[in-house]
């Protein structure tokens, strides 16, 4: 109804996007997701949403530019880091394996030494060592993780 009533209202089509997504209707959310980058493709966090749904429908390909470009748009770290994540799984999965740990160890490097952020992203954390142990023990080269300093999140 809302949708009726004011159509180019981007508010609304996130919110009927994230209520698709949470009755489990992943392909509807994916619709209107979309829809709202083609109404307003400055919204960074929208590619987040839309390349995060994609990878849960295990489409991982169609899901890397999006997680790209809302590496590339958003200043926001912690999409930044759900981003990186995300992406790196994904090129896991399609097995781009050079840019996997590349951005792997990138997310990992962010989110290391914060004790906030180790909670926050635990499950995150796990699947990304798992894949670079995966690829370490597949013969994958894994370059070495830089530490930075503490994020004060």
């Amino acid at each position: 109804i809302a949708k009726e009533l004011d159509p180019l209202n981007d508010g609304v089509y996130h919110y009927i996007s994230v209520s698709y997504y949470a009755l489990g209707n992943k392909e509807k959310s994916l619709e209107y997701a979309k829809k709202l980058i083609e109404l307003l493709p400055e919204l960074s966090n929208t590619y987040l949403e839309v390349g995060t749904i994609y990878f849960n429908l295990k489409k991982y390909d169609e899901a890397i530019p999006y997680m790209m470009k809302s590496i590339q748009m958003n200043n926001d770290q912690v999409f930044k880091e759900d981003a990186y994540v995300i992406l790196g799984i994904a090129l896991y999965k399609t097995k781009n394996y050079a840019e996997s740990k590349e951005n792997l160890v990138k997310f990992l490097s962010m989110v290391e030494g914060n004790p906030k952020l180790e909670k926050d992203f635990e499950s995150h954390i796990k699947n990304a060592k798992i894949a670079l142990n995966e690829m370490e023990l597949n013969s994958v080269p894994v370059a070495p993780r830089k530490k930075k300093e503490r994020n004060t999140r």
